[in-house]
């Protein structure tokens, strides 16, 4: 019974049905519900019992169909049903943000059916050519609804970055003309490549140690310069301290008071980086660790490479743009962050189905639930995928052993954290996920989701939103939207979970840690799209040159995007080593005028300065301390002198005054740069 039902046709069939049926009552929902009620308040076509049944009922009627007429396709009735949802979506969209979200799903289910050569694939991009009359209308002639969320403010766009994404495409042209009229000498230049292997991997192995050098040296000048904050690197910092005294995470910076960080998220992972700072106890240490730490998915990506059947010299050019690829730069531009551990984790989850390791595969799952615990979402995505694909091979025993571990236990170990959290921590952290604001606990976030698919599938193009995709898939030739089998979308499960479905902006912005685990998702989309292609084009009898000459088209158009992007965020990073050495007396000052104040004592300090006091048993962030009120226990007060000499009208600068008010004078231990308040006895 369980190997029927997890059989891969059976299960694809069935999946088919699902989404046919669910399909059906949101094109439903498009017919009866307005624009307002679509796209900007929910407001569910039927309740949740009423649509159960439609999609049950559809679901098998389409199973009795295909068992009474053997030329029964699912994929037809998913072409009509997509066509009409996106003529219908076109037609009712009130922003031309979602003009593009619905030609981008289009596009994706268009590129799925024409890989796996459905006869009317066609009939989906011949619904999109017939919207554009009302396209060019509505932009015209826009509805008469508030925009809210999809207002297009042109000024929130990077008009540098533009114009790099704007030359990469040129280059990216430039490439392709080159490929196509370069003729025997490229042939040549190809096939040189491809038995010169070792050296271009030496090549990329030289580029990519001599980028993470360059960012290890970057970020230790970042903690050099004092570009640092309470929040969180001052916490994580002040935890880690805490950790190489006693072994348990405690920070009294995260909630402003006493507290066990691991009561606000459970991230028992950071403990494999204690022994490392325990012998080198500096900040640079734990901003170096998590360089390493993400660069080190470069060994399972190398060996998973080697199970994808692509050309020779694609393996090393595909490791460079892993290391080009911005998020795994970017996302650490705030510091340190539990995340990094996604990349190596999730790496290594991907290659432990690959080879059907069991025990081993059962360390790399608990290692990534000990990340954080939403890591589940991660975990259970890539259980999904390879419960349902057929492209790795899978023992018989494999199965029950991958549904157990990477779908049910997940789950059971999310819920217990939610549990701790919720009666023994400080709470479930959902505030971020405002689009389900006013709901009844998780029952009602899942009835929102699962009523209202037209509004959530929306709220996932807002301009910032939409920025944010452009951005991730270009940096990929748009290769994670070539999918030839429905079963790769799984892996965007995190995607939608972690970063869209929130209103949060910080978890669309390259600039922070969300983005790190679903980049690595999206990135074996990349891979499986590209092996799809070459197999595809190979099977298609097509000369090995050609194929060849098309998969590097694809590689070096997504080197020369992701490049671009990158330099887009990264380009002035250097400068902080310049700044340190043209100031070097200034901060070395700083750093040792701080090193020097009691750590027994009460402290409230700047944000800067945070994390050169992390060993402060009692360390404050003056602008989340008690409210922003005075608290007569503090027995130091510390900040840059600038924040009161230079009549700043920050809220640190109103607190210091209120201090110096209240009788804090300043010490013998200020200097020129650093104030030092004591409270008067």
């Amino acid at each position: 019974m369980f190997n029927y039902f997890t059989e891969r046709k059976t299960l694809m069939t069935w999946l088919m049905y699902l989404v046919n049926a669910y399909l059906l009552y949101a094109v439903c929902g498009m017919f009866l519900l307005s624009a307002d009620a679509l796209f900007l308040q929910p407001l569910p076509v039927l309740s949740v019992a009423e649509a159960f049944l439609l999609i049950l009922a559809f679901s098998l009627g389409q199973g009795y169909l295909s068992m009474r007429f053997t030329s029964f396709n699912p994929n037809l009735v998913f072409t009509g049903l997509m066509s009409a949802y996106l003529v219908l979506g076109i037609y009712k969209s009130p922003s031309p943000l979602l003009f593009c979200a619905f030609f981008l799903l289009g596009l994706a289910a268009y590129f799925k059916l024409f890989l796996t050569k459905e006869s009317l694939s066609y009939i989906i991009p011949a619904s999109l050519l017939l919207t554009f009359p009302l396209m060019l209308y509505r932009l015209y002639h826009p509805l008469s609804v508030d925009l809210k969320q999809f207002v297009i403010e042109a000024e929130k766009w990077d008009s540098n970055q533009l114009w790099l994404l704007f030359l990469a495409g040129v280059y990216a042209l430039c490439v392709y003309f080159l490929l196509n009229s370069a003729g025997e000498k490229l042939k040549k230049g190809l096939f040189s490549l491809a038995n010169k292997e070792k050296q271009l991997y030496r090549l990329v192995g030289f580029i990519g140690l001599a980028y993470v050098f360059y960012l290890c040296l970057v970020v230790a000048y970042k903690a050099k310069t004092l570009s640092v904050s309470t929040f969180d690197i001052g916490i994580f910092s002040q935890m880690f301290e805490s950790m190489r005294r006693s072994l348990t995470p405690m920070t009294t910076l995260e909630r402003d008071r006493l507290l066990s960080h691991f009561a606000v998220h459970i991230s028992p992972i950071y403990y494999l980086m204690l022994p490392v700072y325990s012998l080198f106890p500096y900040l640079e240490t734990l901003e170096i660790l998590q360089v390493l730490v993400v660069f080190s998915g470069v060994i399972p990506l190398h060996f998973l490479l080697k199970h994808l059947q692509l050309p020779a010299f694609a393996r090393p050019l595909l490791l460079l743009l892993f290391v080009l690829t911005p998020a795994m730069t970017t996302a650490g531009s705030y510091h340190l962050h539990e995340n990094c551990f996604l990349v190596p984790c999730l790496l290594w989850l991907l290659y432990a189905n690959i080879k059907q390791w069991r025990w081993r595969l059962l360390l790399v799952v608990l290692l990534t639930l000990m990340i954080k615990e939403d890591a589940f979402i991660y975990v259970f995505a890539v259980g999904l995928y390879f419960l349902w694909q057929n492209r790795f091979s899978q023992s018989s025993g494999s199965k029950p052993f991958l549904v157990f571990w990477q779908l049910l236990f997940p789950l059971f170990y999310f819920g217990t954290c939610v549990f701790i959290l919720t009666h023994y921590g400080d709470g479930v952290l959902i505030s971020r996920f405002d689009l389900l604001d006013g709901q009844d606990g998780l029952w009602g976030a899942f009835k929102t989701i699962f009523l209202n698919p037209t509004y959530i599938f929306a709220s996932f193009f807002t301009q910032h939103k939409l920025q944010y995709l452009f951005l991730l898939f270009s940096g990929l030739a748009f290769l994670p939207l070539m999918q030839k089998r429905w079963e790769n979308y799984f892996l965007l499960l995190p995607l939608v979970a972690i970063n869209l479905l929130s209103n949060y902006d910080y978890q669309t912005d390259f600039g922070f840690q969300y983005s790190y685990g679903s980049t690595v998702l999206v990135f074996f989309m990349a891979l499986l799209a590209l092996e799809g292609l070459f197999i595809d084009w190979q099977e298609k009898e097509q000369t090995h040159f050609t194929v060849s000459k098309r998969i590097l088209s694809f590689i070096l158009t997504a080197l020369l995007f992701s490049s671009a992007i990158l330099y887009s965020y990264t380009g002035n990073w250097y400068k902080d080593i310049l700044y340190y050495q043209q100031n070097r007396d200034k901060f070395t000052a700083i750093h040792q005028t701080l090193a020097a104040l009691p750590e027994e004592k009460k402290i409230l300090a700047h944000y800067s300065y945070t994390v050169d006091l992390r060993r402060t048993r009692e360390l404050y962030d003056i602008f989340y301390h008690n409210n922003q009120e005075f608290d007569s226990s503090v027995d130091l007060v510390v900040t840059p002198r600038s924040t009161v000499e230079n009549q700043e009208t920050t809220t640190e600068a109103t607190i210091v005054k209120l201090y110096m008010e209240k009788g804090y004078s300043e010490t013998a231990a200020s200097t020129k740069d650093v104030l030092i308040l004591e409270k008067t006895k």
